[in-house]
């Protein structure tokens, strides 16, 4: 990892005596970046690049309580017991401590006199604080607790007016998308291997438009193209559209009462793009409910299969 320099990283290593004493090299260890990195990773997995990761938690979780961000080269003291006592490995002289459990427990509550009857007042407090809610009622709530089913989607028709390949990746396709706004949207989709150019230029598809925009391979990306597919992705098919569909078309749930929020959250996304799939007929659905536009519903060839 170089801060200035991508794809650029400075080494260099101290041998004594033809032992290894220090290993020292500029490396990416700032939770933040690091996981800004793995989200636009999860974004390209989403957009079918098989190459890219999902978020490692666990790493992050790491590198916040272990690794803070630092600057400079350390020796490690193992090593350099293992020169000055003629040790081989680390594991020779390395004492590995036990791990301690982690506990995630709320503070205890601090002791109440259990003698003491409820107090009226103490009851109207409560009651109070339920009511100053309530009033507040009128307040926007926040756009994650909205995420609840696939109505908080915005899925629209639209038809590729251009598509061309990633400058900067082979296995990913450029595409400007007109889903009715006043310009073409511009999206990345990881279908390279799957649908050949020409099919994919003038196809009408379904465009999730209120995703977080994201830069996929330093190209930013303002939605995502749906795709149905098997378990291995062996068979994939951009999702077709009913005749009569035109761009601009949202997609609607008909037993879903929510709205389209404006933008959904990455961790909302990850928990309800499981329930993409395709019935024993072909029919897009989210967890049964079929994808319905004003011509239609949206069918595909694969049946059983996940909508991505």
């Amino acid at each position: 990892y170089q801060r200035r320099v991508h794809g650029l990283t400075e080494r260099f290593e101290l041998f004594v005596c033809c032992k290894e004493i220090v290993n020292a090299y500029t490396e990416l260890n700032s939770p933040q970046v690091q996981r800004q990195c793995f989200e636009q990773q999860a974004l390209a997995k989403t957009a079918g690049d098989d190459e890219a990761m999902s978020i490692d938690e666990g790493y992050i979780t790491a590198l916040e309580y272990g690794l803070p961000p630092t600057a400079g080269w350390g020796m490690g003291i193992d090593r350099l017991t293992m020169f000055l006592s003629n040790h081989n490995t680390i594991k020779e002289v390395l004492l590995f401590p036990a791990m301690k459990p982690r506990v995630d427990e709320p503070n205890p509550a601090p002791p109440t006199d259990s003698s003491a009857p409820p107090t009226e007042e103490k009851g109207k407090k409560s009651k109070g604080g339920d009511n100053k809610n309530k009033g507040k009622g009128g307040d926007a709530a926040p756009a994650e607790g909205a995420c609840e089913d696939a109505s908080a989607f915005d899925i629209r028709v639209g038809r590729i007016v251009s598509v061309e390949k990633h400058p900067n990746a082979d296995s990913l396709y450029l595409e400007q998308i007109d889903v009715g706004e006043e310009k073409p949207r511009q999206i990345v989709s990881g279908l390279v291997k799957y649908i050949p150019i020409d099919q994919m230029q003038n196809a009408m598809v379904l465009v999730m438009c209120n995703l977080k925009p994201a830069p996929l391979r330093e190209v930013m990306s303002f939605g995502m193209v749906l795709c149905a597919s098997n378990e291995d992705k062996t068979q994939l098919e951009l999702v077709p559209v009913p005749e009569g569909a035109k761009p601009g078309d949202r997609v609607t749930f008909p037993s879903l009462k929510g709205q389209p929020v404006p933008e959904v959250p990455k961790k909302k996304l990850e928990k309800l793009l499981p329930g993409f799939k395709t019935d024993d007929e072909g029919v897009a659905t989210w967890n049964g409910v079929p994808f319905t536009l004003p011509s239609g519903v949206c069918k595909s060839n694969l049946k059983n299969s996940r909508v991505s």
